[in-house]
């Protein structure tokens, strides 16, 4: 029921907002990937109105550890305190992409609560993982 949606960065938000109500409308849970791509959703309250209608929201692990100089790095920092539900590497395979964490990781130990950090890493997405084995086990009991 979650799924991982993908915008052009140059999306209008009347788009974004219209494909996070359609796929709640049709059961699903959007999870935003990359939104420090997305510049229509710098304007206040955008994302805080898309996590209120359904949408979960992702940001990159470079972008967080990047330069402070840089209008980005801050931005994900501040919706990193605020308004994120998962952090991802953006790899797409090793040899082309490799994971940096290693800058965001640091920047999160030394500004945010560890049990917040926890959640980011591995609670949002072991959330979905244990919805899903909880609806397999229902579905199994049923065809019993």
């Amino acid at each position: 029921r979650y799924v991982l949606v993908e915008f052009m960065p140059e999306v209008p938000y009347s788009t974004l907002f219209a494909a996070v109500r359609e796929l709640r409308m049709a059961g699903y849970v959007p999870i935003l990937a990359h939104v420090e791509r997305y510049h229509v959703l710098r304007e206040d309250g955008r994302i805080e109105e898309l996590i209120h209608d359904g949408a979960k929201i992702q940001i990159n692990y470079s972008s967080v550890g990047g330069n402070w100089y840089s209008k980005t790095t801050r931005w994900c920092r501040k919706q990193l305190e605020e308004n994120v539900h998962f952090l991802s590497t953006d790899m797409h395979d090793p040899l082309h992409r490799s994971p940096d964490t290693e800058a965001a990781e640091k920047w999160m130990q030394k500004h945010l609560e560890p049990e917040y950090i926890r959640m980011l890493v591995h609670g949002s997405a072991r959330e979905i993982l244990e919805e899903k084995r909880r609806k397999k086990l229902k579905s199994d009991k049923g065809t019993r």
